[in-house]
């Protein structure tokens, strides 16, 4: 059975390690940190380190809160968030955006899988060169990552059940998307492209259907809509 240990925190070590030499050969890494969010209340659960080169992208993530059992991290790639329904910063919330071949280029691909223990605390820490191959909204691995710098990267910890002896290479290692609905996702960070990063509110046109918290019918999150009371666009990751 996997488990967290020091076999991890190694490996951030070496990612990172690796992105800091890539980025002393071209321009200054981009380096943004985002809140890691419960998909069931929106709350704070942990928080996610991005670090963009040149050459790729590396994540470390650090969550807590979760349930015993087995777990995936995955990269949610839109290339083009300027062409986003609803612009930067907010990718994801409009249904088109995930058309396969669509203006936002989106894409996914797996980062990496745990088990989780009784703390219910995770480390995921995973590297995404350019030119890695991602699959499209129909699991055609079609789409090339073509540039680290612009592209909005959201991360999804994804929920495999209790670890089942039988299966765990399964259970970290893919999405069981033929099996696992929407419900096995259960917590998300988002990270706009570092130009949009300063993105807030007030400064995005209010996308039609939606609300803001105070008028009691949904939240803006981490500069993302996310549905939460049946207003706006139902997420697919």
């Amino acid at each position: 059975m996997q488990r967290l240990g020091v076999g991890n925190y190694t490996l951030a070590a070496v990612v990172l390690a690796c992105v800091s030499s890539a980025a002393a050969r071209g321009a200054p890494a981009d380096r943004s940190v985002s809140d890691v969010l419960s998909f069931a209340d929106f709350s704070v659960v942990g928080s996610s380190t991005l670090v963009r080169t040149d050459d790729g992208v590396s994540v470390h993530l650090l969550t807590t809160g979760l349930e015993p059992g087995a777990y995936t991290n995955w990269w949610i790639m839109f290339q083009h968030p300027e062409d986003c329904g609803f612009g930067p910063g907010l990718c994801g919330e409009d249904p088109g955006d995930f058309t396969p071949g669509g203006p936002a280029h989106f894409g996914f691909g797996f980062a990496a899988g745990h088990i989780v223990g009784p703390t219910g605390a995770a480390r995921f820490a995973s590297y995404m060169s350019e030119g890695t191959v991602l699959m499209d909204d129909n699991f055609d691995p079609v789409v090339v990552f073509e540039d680290a710098r612009t592209a909005e990267i959201h991360l999804i910890v994804r929920h495999h059940g209790p670890a089942d002896p039988g299966r765990i290479p399964e259970q970290i290692h893919t999405g069981e998307f033929d099996t696992l609905g929407l419900e096995a996702d259960v917590q998300f960070s988002v990270h706009p492209a570092p130009a949009a990063a300063g993105l807030v509110a007030s400064t995005v046109p209010e996308p039609s259907g939606l609300l803001m918290a105070a008028a009691g019918a949904c939240v803006l999150v981490g500069a993302v809509w996310r549905r939460r009371t049946g207003c706006g666009p139902v997420r697919k990751f």
